[in-house]
């Protein structure tokens, strides 16, 4: 080989050699970093909570009115939250027989109590979460009438649109 390239290779090998680094794939975060995000996780948990306001068959073992361990940090939660001037909450009964569904409404009441809510301010009821909706065809009519309003004019469809009648959607 010739003297021209192999020094050159050489030197440029011998340089690089150096320029290995042991780089860690993890970085180190501080506590202090984790603590702000887990408290906002908790946070956003506790508001979902708080607007759902809902206790479901699965938060009690199986065939019996014990909590599971979330169910007790739900009922805590909203214990506190409730407070003196108590709220409602929803029960769902599921499959539990009624003397099952009135032992976890009892068991319900009196965690609710020891987190400090005035347990006899505290509607509990078996209904579905948000109320019991919205007809559809009341939800279609409000989804309807922006569009309704900007082709037609004076609440009537564009001629060839799709209109809306009692029946459903159907052709003017």
């Amino acid at each position: 080989m010739k003297p021209m390239i192999l020094i050159p290779s050489l030197l440029a090998a011998l340089a690089l050699s150096g320029c290995a680094a042991t780089v860690s794939s993890r970085v180190p975060v501080a506590a202090s970093e984790i603590w702000p995000s887990e408290r906002f996780m908790e946070a956003q948990a506790a508001n979902a909570l708080i607007l759902e306001r809902s206790i479901y068959p699965w938060h009690f073992l199986p065939g019996t009115a014990e909590p599971t361990p979330l169910a007790e940090r739900r009922l805590e939660l909203l214990g506190r939250y409730f407070g003196p001037q108590g709220g409602s909450l929803l029960v769902r009964q599921g499959e539990a027989e009624d003397t099952l569904y009135r032992q976890r409404i009892a068991l319900v009441r009196q965690r609710l109590a020891a987190a400090g809510a005035d347990a006899a301010r505290v509607h509990i009821d078996d209904a579905m979460p948000g109320g019991d909706g919205l007809e559809s065809m009341m939800a279609w009519r409000a989804y309807m009438a922006p569009f309704e309003r900007t082709r037609g004019g004076a609440g009537q469809p564009a001629a060839g649109s799709a209109a809306f009648t009692e029946r459903g959607i159907g052709r003017p």
